[in-house]
């Protein structure tokens, strides 16, 4: 029991510190582009990790690794992290970090589905429901921005950054089970950020210019504490409990966020956002509690 409520508290403190990227990553909105932000954040989140990928390098049977497995890693890492977090990063421009944080914590939401058509993994009703609850939260969301056609714009372009991640969650099984996961995180996080750099530079950004020291604090939080330390925490925790379990977690993220954003932004929620914010927490709850349950069935059917 120590072990699990240990697991929890790690992976507790990874969704605390995830659900501060939104608002970081506003405040070096002025000294960075978008894009500039979301290459840097992960090649130098993925350089953090570098040395777990040399320290469990031994531990992986290597001939049981194919190369159409790592053309796999690449592309995902693509589809996973540049495609991803270009376009969240982008959206984070447009639209308030409550809001773009609620909608990225919609990720198992997206991922039950995708599990159904590429897996066929089943979603009981339980899941139905959450999964509905979840749509009407995101429509919600989209009148409780006040900007006009850019913030909706923002709201679609964040729902295909989760889509991506959430194809790219499922996707990356196969290969976890082959390599360790420490490992093909921790590539795919510095492989997706080496590939950001022509999008960066098609879209005109830097990849680094001057600013302020303060800034530079700010950026060294989301790439080694929200980006490295997060995800060695993370893992750290999901080997001491069930993965679904740690990921119920993630519900709280939009809660979080909202809390940071009204503390160092002055982000004032409206009552539909609270809503809003509400609605999505329940529904990810709902799809993680259903897979919960088929958990336990699939494990008490196996003993019986």
């Amino acid at each position: 029991m120590r072990k699990e409520i240990i697991g929890m508290g790690l992976i507790g403190v990874t969704v605390f510190l995830w659900s501060m990227i939104e608002v970081i990553t506003k405040l070096i909105h002025s000294a960075l582009p978008p894009m500039t932000i979301a290459y840097l954040r992960f090649f130098l989140g993925g350089l953090f990790l570098l040395p777990i990928v040399i320290s469990y390098w031994k531990k992986v049977d290597w001939n049981q690794v194919k190369s159409k497995d790592w053309v796999k890693l690449i592309l995902l890492s693509f589809l996973g992290i540049s495609c991803t977090f270009s376009l969240f990063h982008i959206a984070l421009y447009w639209i308030d970090a409550s809001s773009t944080a609620t909608l990225i914590a919609m990720v198992p939401l997206f991922v039950a589905p995708v599990s159904y058509f590429i897996t066929g993994e089943r979603m009981g009703r339980v899941a139905i429901v959450g999964l509905l609850l979840g749509g009407a939260g995101v429509f919600l969301i989209y009148f409780s921005e006040e900007s006009g056609m850019r913030s909706i714009t923002a709201v679609g372009i964040i729902m295909l950054a989760v889509f991506c991640f959430s194809v790219y969650v499922v996707l990356m099984k196969p290969l976890n089970e082959k390599m360790d996961p420490r490992i093909t995180t921790s590539l795919s996080l510095l492989m997706g950020g080496v590939m950001m750099i022509p999008i960066v530079l098609l879209d005109g950004a830097p990849l680094i210019r001057p600013m302020s020291p303060l800034s530079w604090i700010y950026l060294m939080f989301l790439s080694f504490i929200a980006v490295g330390l997060a995800y060695l925490l993370y893992f750290i925790g999901l080997e001491r409990v069930q993965v679904s379990t740690g990921n119920s977690l993630m519900y709280l993220k939009p809660m979080i966020a909202t809390f940071f954003a009204w503390l160092v932004l002055g982000d004032d929620p409206s009552l539909v956002r609270i809503v809003a914010i509400f609605m999505v927490s329940v529904s990810v709850f709902l799809v993680v509690r259903d897979k919960l349950v088929d958990a336990k069935k699939k494990i008490r059917t196996g003993k019986d």
